[in-house]
């Protein structure tokens, strides 16, 4: 496989730093998502198999580190007594490369990061789902990092605030909707492979939900028995039962 690999990558990369890489692989029936992730890891790390250093699946952190994420979905949540959101973010590169892992912000720090990732005067921050699809570079915090990766700080480059900016015009409507709708993107049946300014992974699907006895919009990614308006009624009561 390392062989086979091998030609498609930069001749300039370390073959046995290659072949460590891969060891982690070694008896296991390699699945479509297994190498996606290792594929994913190795392109991330370029540079240190270019090193000779060889590129392993993230077990810790071993210290802060800024890696660039892309937010890959956003639902609302509770953390103790403070109301906010999750958000499933997924590394693009660094040590912790292709790992997706859930990082709740509170309300507050929603509004506190959002112009510097992109919203602005005329792209002003409204909905907290509108985080959903942008990228940001985080600073991965060792002592928070035991099990997952964990950040507090947030910046954004240049490139990942022109991304950003390309889809919040689009939900903003400071550009128009691809599918010319009207309504506003939350409220849109969509998910990323039909827009690119859905919020949603996967897009929505309507029928009876059992818990409120009405024809309602259901989140795969989320839940198939809670329709969307039930589950933000359960992280109200959430937060409400931890007050």
């Amino acid at each position: 496989m390392v062989a086979d690999a091998s030609r498609a990558l930069p001749a300039t990369i370390s073959h046995d730093a290659f072949f460590e890489s891969a060891r982690s692989l070694a008896g296991i029936t390699l699945s479509q998502q297994d190498a996606h992730n290792f594929s994913w890891r190795l392109a991330g790390n370029i540079d240190m198999l270019i090193s000779g250093n060889p590129v392993l699946p993230w077990t810790k952190q071993s210290e802060n580190e800024w890696v660039p994420v892309q937010v890959t979905h956003v639902y609302a949540a509770t953390r103790g007594r403070r109301s906010g959101y999750n958000f499933k973010c997924r590394v693009l590169a660094g040590s912790s490369c292709a790992i997706e892992f859930d990082q709740f912000i509170s309300k507050g720090s929603c509004a506190a990061i959002a112009y510097s990732v992109g919203f602005s005067h005329a792209m002003p921050f409204t909905n907290a789902l509108y985080f959903a699809n942008l990228r940001m570079l985080v600073e991965i915090d060792v002592e928070k990092s035991e099990e997952t990766p964990q950040f507090q700080h947030v910046t954004c480059t240049a490139s990942m605030r022109k991304w950003n900016k390309a889809i919040l015009a689009i939900r903003t409507r400071t550009a128009l909707c691809p599918q010319d709708f009207t309504h506003q993107c939350e409220q849109c049946v969509f998910g990323y492979a039909d827009c690119p300014a859905s919020v949603f992974p996967i897009g929505l699907e309507q029928r009876m939900c059992a818990s409120c006895s009405k024809e309602q919009f259901f989140s795969p990614a989320r839940s198939v028995e809670l329709c969307l308006s039930c589950l933000a009624t359960e992280a109200i009561k959430q937060a409400a039962s931890n007050a």
